[in-house]
């Protein structure tokens, strides 16, 4: 786009034939999102202020950005941030982008928490779970621990973005063989892709999120196996474990669960798709 006189409607036309031509599928969205993201306009000024000439550094962040998402990098890191939950949480480079899918871990603690409860999350990474849970039940004491002290500090932002960080403990942690504490709730959502599908994500996914926060191993498992195999003793008496799960893991890890010692499988839960996607798993009796 050469520089010059342009209108916002005009930024936008371009950038959407840009981004078609690299086959980015929401290619209209997403140039819409960076002008926004570049200008500090609200999306109805976009068609308020359609007309609205881009300043030269605007212009030129703005062709900076379509280039650069044109290449297959993330909108949510071209803009610094995600929504999850209803609120707006900071990302980057070292943290995974929150899914719709991973917020039926909040539904679902904040939901079946009882009044003042221990919850532990495993491996928090922008921190999104655990600040919307927090949001959502103040009455919780919340522990968070992450592989990666890149996103801890992320986390930590959050938590702060959002006035909570007084109520969440977060440190570093290689899942729960850091942990020397019980709680009435787990929750995580681990890495579960295999390594041998890599090839099948899309090029913005494999290229730009980190590895650690993906890949499994060689079938997805290594890490829930490792969870389920520590996870009675650390939950409390009838404590829960919430985990995510990939979309056709339900039977592997079901036999997982079955094969742990000290747990029990409560239930499965369907995403929006009626992908069974999360797993409920309770600690055993005796």
């Amino acid at each position: 786009m050469q520089m010059g006189n342009i209108t916002i409607r005009q930024a936008i036309t371009w950038a959407n034939g840009i981004l078609s031509e690299a086959s980015i599928e929401s290619a209209r969205l997403d140039a819409e999102i960076l002008i926004l993201h570049v200008t500090g306009l609200e999306r109805v000024q976009l068609y308020t202020r359609s007309e609205q000439e881009l300043g030269a550094a605007q212009h030129a962040r703005y062709t900076e950005l379509i280039a650069r998402r044109a290449r297959g990098e993330p909108v949510a890191y071209l803009v610094g941030q995600k929504e999850f939950y209803a609120l707006d949480f900071t990302v980057g480079p070292a943290v995974l982008i929150p899914r719709p899918e991973t917020e039926i871990l909040v539904e679902k603690a904040a939901a079946w928490a009882s009044s003042g409860a221990h919850v532990l999350e495993i491996g928090v990474g922008s921190g999104a779970v655990i600040v919307a849970l927090a949001k959502e039940r103040p009455d919780l004491k919340l522990f968070g621990l992450d592989i990666s002290p890149e996103a801890l500090k992320t986390a930590r932002h959050n938590a702060r973005r959002h006035g909570v960080s007084d109520r969440i403990h977060l440190f570093v942690g290689d899942t729960l063989s850091a942990v020397g504490a019980r709680f009435s709730l787990i929750l995580m959502n681990p890495p579960y892709i295999a390594r041998r599908e890599a090839y099948a994500l899309s090029p913005e996914v494999a290229r730009y999120e980190p590895d650690v926060a993906l890949f499994g191993g060689n079938d997805g498992l290594d890490v829930i196996r490792k969870i389920l195999s520590m996870a009675a003793g650390n939950l409390l008496p009838g404590g829960r474990l919430l985990m995510e799960c990939g979309y056709d893991q339900q039977s592997s890890v079901t036999r997982l669960v079955q094969a742990a010692g000290g747990l029990r499988l409560r239930e499965w839960i369907t995403d929006l798709g009626g992908i069974p996607r999360v797993v409920i798993v309770e600690k055993a009796n005796g």
